[in-house]
């Protein structure tokens, strides 16, 4: 008899339906194959990455034994990408296992074939959505002097976009750097955080190549006060603003007084003329 196996990924940009709302999803539909649910596997990765890559996939895929079934929610479930999702397919298919969505009929026809390559498509087509988005987003922010890009190991930010130092984070630093130094591994520093359930930013245990990262030599940051949203900032701005000054004058005196932006660069004539311009201080 078939076994069905759920599959349920959500991802961060991703909120439509969270695990719970997906594995019920899956539930109904194999109730109505009247298909026996034998394993449940929840994965949080982006669409991007192969199925083949995430880990839990990689288990369930391994699991797998002819006639047994996957169900996901929607076919985007399995990935954003065509070609990946083509390949990975066949690798199931290869262990006499097969995919089964909610949007496709279980059954092997040219039909089904070509609705999951449309949906395969789509998919791949909103995660071209998805990127042009958030590279306008961050190009917005970067224009206001925003800080862009990661958070540097041991601090987080506030809600003016300055850089505070994390205190949490700069334990579990202090811990795995102390582990390593007394000669541990990154697979054995690995088997300490999840037996002691220290975990990354995402909530998941830290990979060994995020350990390499934490047990890295930290890169000095060069300091200065705090940027755009800065009321000294901008009193100081208006102020040159005032005695007719140039931007480019205006941003080389006030980098002179120690001011930098987010990623501590000395401030540019561009910064200074957005900040002129949100207070009103053109003429």
């Amino acid at each position: 008899m078939s076994r069905a196996h759920i599959y349920t990924r959500t991802s961060t940009g991703e909120q439509q339906l969270g695990h719970e709302a997906q594995e019920a999803e899956c539930r109904a539909l194999a109730a109505r194959l009247a298909l026996p649910v034998t394993s449940v596997t929840h994965e949080h990765a982006s669409g991007s990455t192969p199925a083949t890559s995430r880990p839990e996939f990689q288990r369930l895929l391994h699991s797998l034994s002819p006639g047994d079934k996957i169900i996901m929610w929607r076919r985007d479930r399995l990935g954003r990408v065509g070609l990946d999702n083509a390949l990975t397919e066949k690798m199931i298919n290869a262990r006499g296992a097969s995919i089964i969505t909610g949007e496709v009929t279980p059954e092997d026809t040219p039909e089904s074939g070509v609705m999951r390559a449309m949906l395969d498509a789509m998919a791949e087509y909103e995660l071209a959505l998805i990127r042009r988005r958030t590279k306008a987003a961050l190009a917005a922010k970067k224009a206001r002097g925003e800080r862009v890009g990661m958070l540097p190991l041991g601090f987080t930010a506030n809600s003016e976009g300055y850089l505070i130092p994390d205190p949490e984070e700069a334990g579990k630093l202090a811990l795995v750097r102390a582990w390593r130094a007394d000669g541990l591994t990154l697979e054995e520093i690995e088997q300490k955080c999840k037996a002691e359930n220290i975990t990354a930013r995402k909530g998941a245990a830290p990979s060994r190549a995020s350990l390499a990262r934490w047990c890295a030599p930290p890169t000095p940051r060069p300091r200065g006060r705090p940027c755009t949203t800065s009321a000294e900032l901008e009193s100081a701005c208006i102020a040159l603003h005032a005695q007719g000054l140039p931007l480019r004058q205006i941003a080389n005196a006030l980098s002179a007084q120690g001011f930098r932006n987010t990623l501590g660069k000395p401030l540019s004539h561009g910064l200074v003329n957005r900040i002129i311009k949100r207070r009103g201080g053109e003429g």
